[in-house]
């Protein structure tokens, strides 16, 4: 990146609009631990009890081209590695030999994906050698439940569907031409890509960044705030247990507004403009009498993933954050000091012929931006509305539609998917570069020569040899790191700093920085545990926090450290 402003070169790829497939997919449902099984047309079939996975699939009928595994994953115990570690149980299972009839199709999307930390979100993808038609077994639990079972897994999907498909209700598509299978499709990552590129207007393309920004992007950003906060000083127990409180459809709330490409680098000035949609780098120097949470994230050097928020009185360190972290640095008190009310004020879209009020003396944070990364925010490419606005606005009311439903536990499965959709949508815009995880059975040809694999040795006796594979960050039509970065600064923002409705038209702030520093027990992603009630109104708004439940005590503290996990 050059040293002066500039307006980066065009890039050569964008997003434009594209709708699902009006084909569909034959998926089915089945229980390992029972067998029990039914397709999406009601076709009832009988797996064998805790099968291998050979034997499953002898059981699934020739038309399925997708299975979901509901309840219980498969496997029992655990298959030791030559390094003295271990394999998930499903993910022995998985790998075990699928029998002479199947095959590994590395010709779709790189074939068979395990995903070692969350083997939920591994998927086999097969084809049958002799009839050449393919098969895909992926875990239900990607939809942010187990399913219960599969009647109930099925109906769930159903229920998703047709408020999707509702367009009189704010769904997407008019007509019934398209079935279930072609709206709902196998994960929420790729219904909810579908989705928003349904929303792209049509003979309007947004543009991808260039590839070193977005990876820049990628590389300097994290995503969930997930920190559990140490005790205070002589305290190692909960005795009036936690309350967990959780953000409502707080996602959505964050997804309006996006700046987006092409952008400007700037390296010229050491101010922070608030104003602005961007991702900036700062020398952040905490007050010296600061005694609460950090605001901004810094990551662990080296190799290291661990993302912490430093918080200890007079520190300074150099760090890239939001625009929205960045404002609550500079102004984090709003509810108790003028100067930070002030500074809140003159962001108001009202206030914008305005200049920015300065930073507090007495509570803000000390930031020098050493570069900054700006988005477009003025207008959407030939004044089309943007497509994340309409994304958010049509999930916001399909989610508000199944909270109504009455049709339980189905209707809660068809929630879950509705918030996974989001969640997962939005990562696939923080996508960068990955290891991907191959298998074989020890001995295969499909080895290869000059890469160091582990040997596997599962519960059956077979020995899998076990390696990775580095891949690029990819640069097709999700690959918006611009948007992600605002997405989860927005939402760690909002977890400091926020406010809510008391139903008599007074607005309460809320968040991390109206609380007692020893109140606050563990903040992960959207959700906050506290050592006690807040108190905060109830608003039924997305974004809004509300109390969820009521861990009685005594508890003990949480001793749990940072979470290291922040890859999509």
């Amino acid at each position: 990146m050059n040293t002066a402003t500039e307006h980066l070169a065009p890039p050569i790829i964008a997003t434009v609009r594209d709708t699902p497939y009006r084909g569909a997919r034959e998926r089915a449902y089945v229980d390992w631990t029972t067998g029990a099984g039914i397709q999406d047309s009601g076709h009832r079939f009988t797996a064998p009890p805790r099968s291998r996975l050979a034997d499953l699939l002898a059981a699934i009928p020739p038309d399925v081209r997708t299975v979901y595994l509901v309840g219980a994953l498969p496997g029992a115990g655990s298959a030791k590695a030559n390094g003295g570690g271990s394999l998930n149980a499903f993910l022995a299972w998985a790998m075990s030999d699928a029998g002479p009839e199947w095959m590994d199709d590395r010709d779709r999307l790189g074939g068979t994906y395990y995903h070692r930390d969350a083997p939920e979100s591994s998927v086999l993808r097969l084809r049958h050698r002799l009839a050449g038609r393919t098969l895909d077994v992926r875990p239900f639990h990607s939809w942010g439940t187990d399913g219960h079972d599969p009647d109930t897994a099925r109906s769930g999907l159903v229920l998703l569907a047709t408020a999707l498909r509702d367009h009189e209700h704010g769904g997407w598509f008019p007509s019934d031409v398209w079935s279930n299978a072609a709206i709902v499709l196998a994960s929420p990552a790729v219904t909810g890509e579908r989705l928003w590129r349904a929303c792209i207007a049509r003979e309007v393309a947004w543009p991808l960044l260039p590839d070193d920004l977005r990876e820049h992007l990628h590389s300097t950003s994290g995503q969930h705030r997930i920190e559990t906060f140490p005790a205070p000083a002589g305290r190692e127990s909960l005795p009036d247990g936690m309350y967990a409180l959780d953000g409502r459809f707080a996602y959505a709330d964050a997804l309006f507004g996006l700046g987006f490409g092409p952008a400007e680098v700037d390296q010229g000035s050491p101010v922070v403009a608030p104003r602005r949609a961007g991702w900036v780098k700062v020398e952040a120097t905490v007050p010296a009498d600061w005694q609460q949470v950090g605001l901004l994230p810094l990551k662990g050097a080296g190799r290291s993933k661990v993302w912490e928020y430093p918080a200890e009185p007079g520190r300074t360190f150099t760090t890239w954050a939001g625009t929205p972290e960045l404002r609550v640095a500079l102004w984090p008190f709003p509810h108790r000091c003028g100067r930070c009310a002030a500074g809140w004020q003159s962001l108001q879209p009202a206030t914008f012929h305005r200049p920015v009020a300065p930073p507090c003396s007495q509570h803000g944070w000390r930031l020098v931006a050493k570069e900054r990364i700006h988005f477009q925010t003025s207008s959407a490419p030939r004044g089309q509305q943007h497509p994340m606005d309409v994304f958010a606005t049509r999930l916001r009311i399909v989610n508000d539609r199944l909270a109504l439903d009455p049709d339980a536990p189905a209707g809660e499965v068809a929630a879950r998917a509705v918030r996974h959709i989001l969640l997962d949508t939005v990562g696939l815009f923080y996508r960068g570069s990955r290891r991907r995880t191959y298998s074989a059975p020890l001995g295969s040809r499909a080895i290869p020569n000059k890469r160091p694999f582990d040997v596997v040795r599962l519960d059956t006796g077979e020995e899998v040899a076990l390696w990775e594979v580095p891949e690029p960050m990819p640069a097709d039509a999700m690959s918006h790191p611009e948007f992600s970065v605002q997405i989860y600064s927005r939402v760690r923002a909002r977890m400091l700093l926020g406010w809510q409705g008391n139903g008599r038209g007074v607005n309460v702030p809320t968040g991390m920085l109206t609380l007692p520093r020893e109140q606050i027990v563990n903040v992960y992603g959207d959700a906050l545990y506290l050592a006690a009630d807040p108190g905060w109104p109830e608003d039924k708004r997305p974004g809004s926090l509300r109390v969820k439940e009521h861990l009685l005590g005594p508890l003990p503290w949480p001793t749990v450290g940072n979470d290291t996990r922040n890859e999509a």
